[in-house]
């Protein structure tokens, strides 16, 4: 395993998280390789997939666990607060996580 240029998520382990990438990797390469049909039903089912192979995943554990909920909003804060003024404007992408992507509209 190559090193991680980042600290460990809170609650996880250099193994899982390496699992979970590799994971995420399949997955993308499928998408790569199917057909456009087979996309669209991959696309419906992938999350489950990616779900059901990766118990630990952020997604899943931030919504049994206040705490790492909390964590999750503090690091994006973090990381977008610095791009942020009053007068910005954001659009939310997949607004069902509480660690949503932001794109920030200047």
């Amino acid at each position: 395993m190559k090193p991680l240029k980042q600290p460990l998520p809170t609650g996880r382990t250099l193994e899982q998280v390496w699992h979970h990438y590799r994971v995420e990797a399949e997955i993308a390469q499928r998408l790569k390789t199917v057909t456009k049909e087979q996309r669209r039903h991959l696309l419906g089912t992938m999350y489950d997939d990616l779900f059901a192979r990766v118990p630990d995943h952020p997604r899943l554990t931030r919504r049994v666990d206040p705490a790492l909920t909390a964590e999750s909003i503090r690091a994006s804060l973090l990381m977008f607060g610095r791009f942020v003024s009053r007068e910005s404007v954001a659009v939310e992408f997949a607004p069902a996580t509480a660690n949503s992507r932001l794109r920030w509209l200047h």
